[in-house]
């Protein structure tokens, strides 16, 4: 795999968010799986709710941390306690 840090609006990060914890998958693989089916989709059509979800998604790691590669695992946890 290669890391890679994207941001999000903090309405965007809290959704995903709250996704990956229901699904209960890491942050991380929440934007896997949605890159995937929007890469499927395509992003041509900017008319389509579907590539603008994809193209939302940008920015996903702004967390205003500067430890998240140490401590990524204890972030989590506190995420899913949540």
């Amino acid at each position: 795999m290669i890391r890679t840090q994207v941001q999000l609006e903090a309405e965007q990060y809290e959704a995903l968010r709250k996704l990956a914890h229901r699904h209960k998958i890491s942050i991380s693989e929440a934007v896997r799986r949605l890159l995937k089916k929007g890469m499927r989709q395509g992003i041509d059509d900017d008319d389509s709710p579907d590539a603008g979800k994809l193209l939302e998604l940008s920015g996903i790691a702004a967390s205003g941390r500067d430890d998240i590669g140490g401590r990524h695992d204890e972030y989590l946890d506190e995420d899913f306690e949540r």
